[in-house]
Order: C-alpha cells, then structure tokens, then sequence
C-alpha cells in the first residue's frame, strides 16, 4: 500500500490526516486521530472520485464539515475537472451537497482544471453563502496559454452563473507546459470592500496579485458567521 500525507489539520485536540492511495485510483482519504494517537474507527472517509493531482483538505469548524478538492473525476469521465467532495462530522457524504456530496466543475475547452484553493463568503446581509473555486486550468497541448481561473458554488454545490461568465472567471498566464497547471494560487476575500485578491505566478519567476470584485458581500466582517 502506498500512501502520501499532503495535510493535517488539527481541531478540538483532533487530528485530521489527509493523504491519497494509489491502489485504488488515486483516491483521496481522511484519517481522524484523536489527542492521544490512536485512530477513530468511526469516522470513515474514501472519496468516491479519483483525485489525480494535489488532494487538499479543509476543516469547517463552524459545523465540524470537511472539504476534500482536486483535480479529479468521476465515474465515466476522461477530462480532469475541480473535483470538490464534502463530509459530514463523521466522514460520510453530505447528501445536499453537489450530487451525494461530489461537485465537479467542468470549465469549457479545457483538459486540465485543477482547483488549489476554496475561500468562502456570505451574501445578501449573511442570508447566503457562496463558495469560491480557485485554481489553474489549462488545454491538453502544450502551446497553448494556461489559466488562473475561478469558479463560485452555493453552499448545496450549485454553479452560481451571477459569477463572473455564467459561474466562471480566467485569467491568462505565460508559464511554460510543465507549470500551467501545478503552481499555487493563495486566495483572500475582502469582505469589507468586495474584493478577492489571488496570487501566483503568471509566468516563470513572476509572481501576480489579481483582484476581483465582488458583489453584495457583506458591509461589517462582525456580523459573520464562522466559515472556511
């Protein structure tokens, strides 16, 4: 068996472990240790999709929710997509999120769409929460441009279209073939002044800040909720 640990993460003296095994797929997992090291047993958790590059995991303290994301597919799929798979407290799907607790986000004439980053937001004075999709894309030939590109989704993992293009943002960058798609894209949401501000490299040694604007986010960080 041959496993890589990417990230931890640790909350309420509990350690998240997340990592991949390629004996199935390359399918991500989470394993839950508790403050004296031994694993829990109950809480479960194999992706059902196959993860391919880079499989991230993030804790949601406000409702003890985790997030697992990569390039990634599903059943019958051949085109590497933002693969975004969220788990109960226990490890199981969260059944209103996405299609039994997968979402894929597919962005148009692209073979390669890699998400490195999520950052959440509320909206509509806290009444809605969105969620933003960070990452790289590119086309499977080597001339062509890649992208830092964007998606948003509702927090049931419904594309929202009011964002950007019909639910989507790109960006071009000049790096070369073997970098388009691997380098980190760090993101930040402003609050206050609707912005989000994303960072990486957008060509060989140069690193960019992006901003974006975006709309109805809420006017005082106080009256948030505790999110991603």
């Amino acid at each position: 068996l041959y496993t890589e640990v990417n990230s931890g993460f640790n909350v309420n003296d509990n350690i998240y472990i997340s990592g991949y095994t390629n004996t199935t797929g390359y399918r991500n997992y989470v394993k839950k240790v508790t403050s004296t090291g031994t694993i829990d047993s109950s809480y479960n958790y194999i992706s059902s999709g196959i993860f391919d590059w880079f499989p991230t995991f993030i804790f949601d303290g406000s409702d003890n929710t985790c997030y697992n994301f990569s390039s990634g597919r599903v059943s019958g799929q051949t085109d590497k997509r933002f693969f975004i798979d969220k788990r109960s407290s226990t490890g199981g799907a969260v059944s209103n999120f996405g299609n039994s607790g997968i979402v894929n986000v597919d962005f148009a004439g692209t073979n390669y769409d890699i998400i490195h980053n999520i950052t959440g937001h509320e909206i509509n004075n806290g009444a809605d929460f969105k969620i933003i999709l960070v990452g790289r894309t590119q086309i499977e030939s080597s001339t062509n441009t890649g992208f830092i590109s964007l998606a948003r989704i509702s927090s049931t993992g419904i594309l929202d279209t009011s964002f950007g293009t019909n639910g989507y943002t790109s960006v071009p960058t000049n790096l070369t073939s073997s970098l388009k798609k691997k380098k980190k894209t760090p993101a930040l949401i402003d609050d206050i002044n609707g912005k989000l501000y994303v960072m990486g490299y957008t060509a060989s040694s140069t690193v960019s800040l992006l901003r974006f604007n975006l709309s109805s986010v809420l006017s005082t960080k106080e009256n948030q909720k505790p999110t991603l």
